[in-house]
């Protein structure tokens, strides 16, 4: 039995010395196809299932095929290195791989396309390090062009951007309070880059135009942003909002102006009919009492809680009284029988809704004078 066995031993030896299919060599090297000794020191060594490759002496890394019978993870890669088996591509499931560090996924490519994992704060997902300083990356083609990309200066093209905005993203939506006031202390800057590259799109002596992040944090603190070096952003597109309100607010005043002048010119014209129409006024009377009696503007105005009107009244006057009316000529509150000479009325804010008044003072059927307050809350 031992000579059957001996004999069938020198015949696969022949066999494969003379085929040249798998030689083993001198020193325990392997050739594959070839009679020719493989360089020295190259090895293919087997541990357990798994098969790795390497040269002699001490190995610090060396190519490391895991022997698995099943799909493999992030912390047991099919393809890794000796001495380092927590880095290398891993199969997850079908049609699926993987590739991880530190035993950690980093990035899967699947049908659905690329996924990139990172951690940490402020952790580079994807780093691009651009060798020239036109460089661009990110690119988006569709139909030959090219329609995104991030240019190596930090500069982002597209052809169009929408930013989510569906009511089923927010909760709370409340007007913005105060808004054309906030606008009023935003400061619209020109500017310079401060640059220490020499970037070929950018010229140090171009002109922008925008805001300084810090200023605006401390007026609208809800469109900045603070990232982890420290430097603040402006979301521009978050001013969108407040313009629109401020717009509305101002358009209120200008309205409210409107209304006043109109109102004012129709009752200068109906002052001139009754002093052209008057039987018991003669033309000097009506002009006496509209220069001998005067309205002073409120003050404060704009107020929120009080306010004070004063007047003066000539001795000779009869009948004198101020009036108080919305915008609409719709009078609110009269006040009769006021006492001759200097006078003064102090009108409380909790009397009315915020807006803009007109006051009248009247004197023996003659309007002396009509002034505009306005009342803030």
């Amino acid at each position: 039995m031992k000579t059957k066995y001996l004999f069938i031993g020198l015949i696969l030896l022949i066999s494969t010395i003379t085929n040249a299919q798998i030689k083993i060599h001198t020193g325990g090297n392997v050739s594959l196809g070839s009679t020719t000794a493989p360089p020295s020191g190259f090895k293919f060594q087997l541990i357990g299932n798994s098969v790795f490759s390497a040269n002699t002496g001490s190995i610090t890394s060396s190519a490391y095929i895991r022997g698995l019978n099943g799909y493999s993870t992030a912390t047991n890669p099919d393809y890794t290195w000796w001495g380092n088996d927590q880095a290398g591509i891993f199969h997850p499931s079908n049609n699926v791989i993987g590739f991880s560090s530190y035993g950690l996924e980093r990035m899967r490519i699947t049908s659905g396309g690329v996924q990139i994992n990172s951690s940490g704060d402020f952790a580079y997902s994807i780093f691009v390090n651009a060798t020239t300083s036109n460089a661009c990356a990110y690119h988006m083609r569709y139909g030959g062009q090219t329609n995104f990309y991030v240019h190596a200066s930090g500069w982002v093209y597209s052809q169009g951007q929408y930013i989510g905005s569906d009511k089923k993203f927010k909760k709370d939506i409340v007007n913005i309070p105060n808004s054309l006031s906030k606008v009023m202390q935003l400061r619209g800057v020109n500017y310079k880059l401060n640059r220490s590259d020499s970037m070929s799109i950018f010229n140090t002596n171009d002109l922008y135009m925008g805001v300084v992040a810090q200023e605006v944090e401390k007026i609208v603190p809800e469109v900045v942003k603070t990232f982890p070096d420290g430097t603040k952003a402006v979301a521009y597109q978050n001013l969108v909002g407040l313009l629109i309100e401020a717009i509305k607010e101002q358009q209120i005043q200008i309205e409210s102006l409107q209304s006043e002048v109109k109102n004012c010119c129709e009752v200068k014209n109906t002052t001139k009919s009754l002093k052209s129409t008057s039987i018991s006024t003669s033309t000097n009377d009506t002009d006496n009492v509209l220069t001998k009696n005067s309205l002073y503007q409120n003050s404060p105005n704009p107020f929120t809680e009080n306010t004070q009107i004063r007047y003066f009244i000539a001795d000779e006057a009869k009948n004198a009284m101020l009036c108080i009316f919305d915008m609409q000529g719709t009078l609110l509150k009269s006040y009769q029988a006021l006492n001759k000479g200097n006078g003064e009325i102090t009108i409380n804010g909790g009397d009315f809704n915020a807006g803009m008044y007109m006051y009248s003072l009247i004197i023996d059927g003659v309007e002396i004078d009509t002034k505009r307050m306005i009342l803030t809350k």
